[in-house]
């Protein structure tokens, strides 16, 4: 029945939208009158044989199973393919002519169906034989269940056994009311000498499609006839879904809790007076699993009557339903999702990925005198200080997957250092937790001996992860007085920041003495880090935030306005009044790209806010490598007098990749009416765009909207 409905409903609302054939040829009205004579028939076969298997299911179970290919397995099958080979026959090859009209559904019907002896037998053997065997066999099994019940000298109770008597009456009544009307008006259609007009529309164009009505009005007629249905309809809704109609739950699903939402019922919100209380609120309100520990309290709860079973049930209920249905009990080796060896999930393809992955997400933050990449070839010793050189649990940071092999930022370098006969020393150097300075005399001396220096440092899960914030945007612990010393040095240095959130440092970034990259917590690949050091990939990513040169340029964390000066994030942070140390979006390149031409709109002028509009722009890679770039395309209404909305927003990006001395066009197609609150500015009006980042504009042009023009 799905697939008929799915497969014929758009042909159907197409024909009461138009009144007509949605295509008219004969070939599709044949192959329609196909679809719906072999779906209808096939389900009345089924439906037939239904019943007569229900009968024998309930009376002669045992042999039904004993002989269950020849009563089950043979008959479903020939329910199948009978009317699949007939309806090809009739249809298609049957020696009539067909004369379809294109007003009526199913184009009126194949040409056999008005011939008085092929029609009547089609008529009786594929609809009326088994709409009756369906009605009959649903009596008979009625029957037999309550003769069988007086045998038994059992007290005839209907309220007991409505079950099973609505079900088979409301089978007997919905094929009688919906099939004996097209039965009887098909029968006299073809008997007829003279066709009856309104018996060929009620027989072809309107009784079939009463079945519809009749399968979407019986779960209504099922619930309002049992009124014991209503509470646990009622109870799988829950009473904090009766007020808002956006939380009822399409499927009797569980609803999970966060671990600490239970214990703030009581402590913090102070709505019971005992945790055990906040326990049987949170389960008798839909919540069936919590990832804390206070459902262990359901004991008591059900103890001291705060909660009662049925509803314990119904959690569990929901919640063991979701494992069934997520294959959590099916027998090892049948879900094909489990049977995934970690070979595939530890593969090459993987682990190549995941350092394609940290490799694009590098920023560099500045690059004095063209300090990256290190030159391999002419480095006889590398010092690799810092803290988090080769800490695993930086990379990992809190929630993470655990990899077959982990590769620190130091292990990266020291196998692109071996190929070349380079030494690589290493030492922590200083602590992020504190400012001990026990082990800088030790990072000085091996920093002075070397080539080059690497520091790695940044933060780490003890400053930033779930429930807890940062007090200063600085670097921890003793990590910039060590820095400082090396700067002293005057050797090639290099400075990475690991963190998941903004560092600044004006002192590093003034100083302009060591080239300084950034990156959020990064996972297994610290070789990738080491590809960018030495030149084998290219830095290509951009900063996701905004770096203040300080906390006074940043609104109190209790304060969660926007627009509040100086304004918070960079769609709304005034740049006059607390200019960044570096702006979202911002992110340098070995490589050097040039802009070959204007940012050019089309067209730059409009009338129209759905007028598509193409921004065009033409890049060059000029640098002597191979690179990926970021495009950014931002905009700004510079008349805006709304003064809750940004003051500027990135509206679409793309990275690029570029070969040395390649030149490309890039282009970025929109409308104004979907630029993000469009519809709240003061129209007409310009737009500014730019190409860039959220505060240098590389390139820019105006559109103008005018809707006189």
């Amino acid at each position: 029945m799905c697939i008929k409905v799915t497969s014929e409903l758009p042909i159907i609302l197409s024909y009461l939208r138009n009144n007509l054939v949605p295509i008219q040829s004969d070939i599709f009205c044949k192959f329609w009158s196909y679809q719906d004579y072999l779906f209808n028939v096939t389900i009345l076969m089924l439906m037939g044989f239904t019943a007569i298997e229900r009968y024998l299911l309930v009376f002669h179970n045992q042999f039904l199973h004993q002989h269950l290919i020849i009563l089950h397995y043979i008959p479903m099958i020939c329910c199948i393919i009978y009317p699949l080979g007939l309806y090809i026959y009739l249809i298609f090859f049957y020696p009539c002519i067909n004369q379809f009209t294109n007003t009526m559904i199913t184009c009126g019907g194949p040409c056999y169906i008005y011939e008085p002896t092929i029609g009547t037998v089609d008529l009786f053997i594929d609809l009326v034989f088994p709409v009756a065997v369906s009605s009959l066999a649903s009596l008979i099994l009625l029957r037999r269940v309550l003769w069988q019940k007086r045998q038994m000298q059992q007290r005839q109770m209907w309220k007991k056994n409505r079950r099973l008597l609505m079900q088979l009456l409301y089978i007997v009544i919905l094929y009688n009311l919906v099939w004996l009307p097209i039965v009887i008006g098909s029968s006299i259609m073809l008997l007829s000498p003279i066709p009856q007009p309104f018996l060929v529309e009620l027989s072809i164009n309107i009784f079939p499609y009463g079945i519809y009505i009749a399968i979407l009005l019986c779960p209504f007629v099922s619930l309002m006839s049992l009124p014991e249905l209503w509470p646990q309809h009622n109870s799988r809704i829950g009473p904090l879904a009766k007020t808002d109609k956006s939380l009822r739950p399409i499927a009797p699903l569980p609803i999970i809790g966060d671990c600490d939402p239970i214990a703030d019922i009581q402590k913090s919100f102070h709505y019971t007076a005992t945790l055990e209380q906040a326990v049987a609120i949170s389960v008798s309100s839909g919540n069936d699993i919590n990832c804390g520990t206070e459902f262990k309290l359901l004991h008591q709860a059900l103890t001291h009557g705060f909660v009662n079973f049925d509803t314990i049930n119904l959690a569990v209920s929901r919640s063991l339903r979701s494992r069934f249905l997520s294959s959590n009990f099916d027998p090892i080796g049948t879900d094909p999702y489990t049977s995934i060896p970690y070979s595939i999930v530890d593969s090459l393809e993987h682990k190549l990925l995941t350092k394609q992955i940290v490799t694009e997400s590098i920023v560099l933050l500045q690059n004095p005198k063209q300090i990256l990449p290190f030159d391999i070839t002419k480095i006889k010793q590398i010092a690799v200080i810092g803290p988090s050189s080769n800490d695993i649990t930086v990379q990992a940071h809190t929630y993470h997957g655990t990899p077959s092999k982990w590769i620190t930022t130091l292990d990266g370098i020291q196998t692109i250092a071996l190929k070349y006969n380079v030494n690589v020393v290493y030492t922590w150097g200083a602590s992020r937790r504190n400012t001990s300075d026990e082990d800088f005399v030790h990072a000085i001396k091996l920093s002075n001996e070397s080539d080059i220096i690497l520091f790695v440092g940044g933060l780490d899960e003890s400053f930033e992860e779930e429930d807890t914030d940062r007090y200063t945007l600085q670097l921890s612990g003793g990590q910039l007085e060590l820095i400082k010393l090396i700067m002293k040095l005057n050797k090639s240095f290099a400075i990475l920041i690991i963190s998941g959130s903004p560092i600044s440092e004006p002192w590093i970034v003034n100083k302009n003495q060591a080239a300084l990259l950034w990156i959020s917590y990064f996972g297994q690949s610290g070789d990738a880090i080491a590809d960018i050091l030495f030149g084998l990939s290219i830095p290509s990513g951009c900063l996701p935030f905004t770096i203040p040169i300080n906390t006074s340029q940043m609104l109190p964390i209790d304060d969660y306005s926007m627009n509040k000066s100086p304004g918070r994030t960079y769609r709304y942070l005034d740049y006059d009044k607390a200019p960044p140390l570096f702006p979202f979006g911002y992110g340098l390149s070995y490589s050097k790209f040039i802009f070959n031409s204007k940012l050019i709109i089309f067209p730059n002028l409009i009338n129209n806010l759905d007028t598509d509009i193409t921004a065009n722009i033409s890049i060059m890679n000029e640098g002597p490598f191979r690179a990926q770039y970021v495009i950014q395309l931002y905009y700004e209404f510079p008349n805006s007098t709304v003064v809750e909305l940004p003051i500027r927003e990135l509206l679409q990006f793309t990275k690029i990749t570029f070969e040395k001395n390649e030149q490309k066009t890039i282009s970025f197609i929109f409308r104004v009416r979907n630029i993000p609150n469009s519809n709240r500015q003061q129209l007409p009006g310009i737009i500014n765009f730019w190409i860039g980042n959220s505060r240098d504009r590389y390139v820019q042009t105006t559109l103008v909207i005018d809707f006189a023009s």
